[in-house]
Formats: C-alpha cells, sequence, structure tokens
C-alpha cells in the first residue's frame, strides 16, 4: 500500500525534498501545497518537478478552508512540511496519520526563525532535524538529526548554505529509518530555545555604548589598504577583519523616475516579466549598462493591500531587470549583487498605500560621489 502524501514546501530545500519523495516508491503524492503566489521562492523549478497526477495547490489565505476540507475528504495519510514558513493549525494536523518536518536547526535549539543565525551568536549547536509536527513550533518527537560544525569563519550564509547542504542526507535517512522501523522517534529532554524573526531583527542595530569597545577596536585599525585586525582561527591560521562604515551622504542621486500602473503580485508570473519589461523600456537601455559601480538603490512602491511578499518579490524583480546581475537563487533581498558575486550595495526599499489604479514604483538610483567626506 503506497503512501498518500502531501508535501508542504518552499525554496531550493522544498525543490530537493520533492525529488527525494519522488524517487522513493512508497509514497504517492497527491498534492504539492505551496506558499501564497506571492511569496513562492524556486516555484518554477519546483513546478517543472511535479508529478503529472499530483494537484498544485497553494495556500492563499482565501482558500485555506477549502484546503482543509480537501484532505479531510481524501483522508491522507502523511505530510511532509520542507521549508514551509506558515504555521499549520492542529485540526489541519489531525487530518493525517503521520505529519513530519524538516527543520535546519538542531532541536531543541534554535526552534523557530532564523536558525542559521544563532549558533554563531550563542553556541548553541546548528543542524539538521527531522521531527514529528504538533501544535507548538518545531517540537515533536525528533526522528533524525546530524549536526554541523560551526567555523571560527563562518558567517549567517556559510552557515545557512552548510545547513542546506546537510538537510537532504537527514531527510533520506530519516524517512528510511522510519519506515523500516530502525529509527525509534524520542522526545529531546533538554528544553532547548526559541526565537522569532523580530528576535532576529533586533539584532541589526550596533549598540555602542554595550559594544563600543570592540567596534571602536576596529574603527581604530582599519585603515585601507592596510589589513590590520585578525583573530587565529583553529588551525593557527589569522583572519583578517576590517569593518566599512559608509554615510547615507557619500552617495549623490544619479537616476529617478517613477512609473505608474497597475503593479504585479507574483515573482515568478508572466504579467511581472512583462510588467519590468516595460520598466526596462520606459527607464531606457542606457540607464541599465551601470553593473560594477559602487550604487544605492531605493524603492518606494505605491501599492494597494501592501504585504511584506509584495515588496521582497517585487524589489527582487525590479532589481533583475534594472541591473542584470543576478543568478539564480544568490540574490537576497536587501542587497545588490554584481556580476562577480560580490555585495556592492544595499537596497533600501520604502512603501505607501494608494488608492486602487495608482499602483506603481519610484525608482532612485545612487552612485558612490568621488568627493571625499570632511
Amino acid at each position: 500500500m503506497r503512501i498518500k502524501t502531501i508535501l508542504a514546501i518552499n525554496n531550493r530545500n522544498g525543490l530537493n525534498a520533492l525529488k527525494i519523495l519522488k524517487a522513493i516508491d512508497i509514497f504517492d503524492i497527491k498534492y504539492i501545497l505551496l506558499h501564497p503566489r506571492n511569496n513562492i521562492k524556486y516555484g518554477d523549478e519546483i513546478l517543472s518537478e511535479v508529478p503529472e497526477k499530483s494537484t498544485i495547490l497553494n495556500w492563499e489565505k482565501s482558500n485555506r478552508d477549502d484546503i482543509l476540507k480537501k484532505v479531510q475528504t481524501e483522508e491522507l495519510d502523511f505530510l511532509l512540511s520542507v521549508n514551509f514558513a506558515y504555521i499549520f493549525k492542529k485540526n489541519f494536523l489531525e487530518c493525517f496519520k503521520e505529519t513530519f518536518n524538516l527543520h535546519t536547526g538542531y532541536l531543541p535549539y534554535n526552534r523557530g526563525m532564523h536558525p542559521n543565525v544563532w549558533p554563531i551568536i550563542d553556541g548553541t549547536p546548528a543542524g539538521v532535524t527531522l521531527h514529528t509536527m504538533d501544535a507548538e513550533i518545531d517540537k515533536g518527537k525528533i526522528i533524525y538529526q546530524e549536526k554541523v560544525e560551526v567555523e571560527e569563519i563562518d558567517t549567517g550564509k556559510t552557515l545557512y548554505e552548510k545547513l542546506e547542504n546537510k538537510s537532504m542526507d537527514v531527510l533520506k535517512i530519516g524517512l528510511d529509518g522510519y519506515y523500516t522501523e530502525k529509527i525509534k522517534p524520542f522526545i529531546p529532554e533538554e528544553e532547548g530555545t526559541y526565537h522569532s524573526h523580530q528576535d532576529f531583527v533586533d539584532l541589526f542595530e550596533i549598540n555602542l555604548k554595550k559594544e563600543n569597545h570592540f567596534i571602536r577596536k576596529l574603527m581604530a585599525l582599519s585603515f585601507s589598504p592596510y589589513t590590520n585586525s585578525y583573530f587565529i582561527d583553529k588551525n593557527n591560521h589569522k583572519k583578517y577583519v576590517e569593518l566599512k562604515i559608509i554615510e547615507e551622504s557619500e552617495y549623490i542621486l544619479k537616476y529617478e523616475k517613477l512609473i505608474l500602473g497597475e503593479t504585479p503580485r507574483s515573482y515568478s508570473n508572466t504579467k511581472e516579466k512583462n510588467w519590468c519589461n516595460h520598466i526596462k523600456n520606459k527607464i531606457g537601455t542606457d540607464s541599465l549598462e551601470i553593473n560594477n559601480k559602487d550604487l544605492k538603490v531605493e524603492l518606494e512602491f505605491y501599492l494597494n493591500n501592501i504585504t511584506k511578499p509584495d515588496i521582497d518579490n517585487l524589489a527582487k524583480s525590479l532589481i533583475d531587470t534594472l541591473f542584470k546581475a543576478r543568478k539564480e537563487g544568490e540574490l537576497a533581498t536587501g542587497v545588490l549583487i554584481d556580476e562577480d558575486d560580490s555585495i556592492i550595495n544595499i537596497l533600501n526599499i520604502a512603501k505607501k498605500k494608494v488608492n486602487k489604479g495608482e499602483e506603481g514604483c519610484l525608482i532612485k538610483i545612487y552612485e558612490k560621489s568621488k568627493k571625499k567626506l570632511v
């Protein structure tokens, strides 16, 4: 008897999980549950891997009750969640015989958001965990987990990549061990830790009163092109650190354009691509040939019923169009990545609510001034 399955997936990890379950014959993938259309990552790639007999569902607010009724009627066996950012209520989870989640944290530590950040901040263990789901976030029984080493030179990005690379090994070993009864799920004895997204945001501002000595020391020793500050890693090698402080006044406005018209909602649909081509044509090709310069971009969106994913997805797509420097999967909201994959600038995003029919985007492009600041 095959296991009637629904996959709740997003991003590259979700895509890879879909590929793995397709290759395991015991799983009959009835449904693929994706994020709302304005918040999907790797949507096109996931759609290209969906089995012919599987049905696509989007977790829109307007149809969640319908999805609940559907899964209740189908009597599905198994729910697997991978990189799915929405919390399932108890009545939804109870529709399945088994519910698993793949979490890029070493549970019970770093439940919740941004598990790639906290091991660097507080020294908690990093890793990937396959666990059962219940009404509490990232709790339930642990099926299988593996630790990932946090090195002295790891950043939030490098640790994220390590966790992602480890994820599919944990998923494959965990599923095999569970269904062959070689693995017995357990409840961890430790309470562990939990972090919300706001906890992550609270890290952004550096408090000079509390962290004055460290920051001032870096400031004093930063003297480009010389490299002075360093630490010794576990292999007794020096790793150099340099601090770069950029004043907003260092940039001068090079281009400003207000584009009005209905703004698309989805990052991956044809309508948005056409809209971005419209922006490209309006601005003109000459204005777009500005790669390999130190730039700052401000996007001020005028949207109806605005949401955070709207802003994120449109920012990504507009940066695609304006700078043509993005490689698939390498552009994070908030930064502009040049053709050599180096981060060259900060992306600032503002938003305003407007009346229906007045949607659009104000684009400002700044270039770093060559004038010396006093």
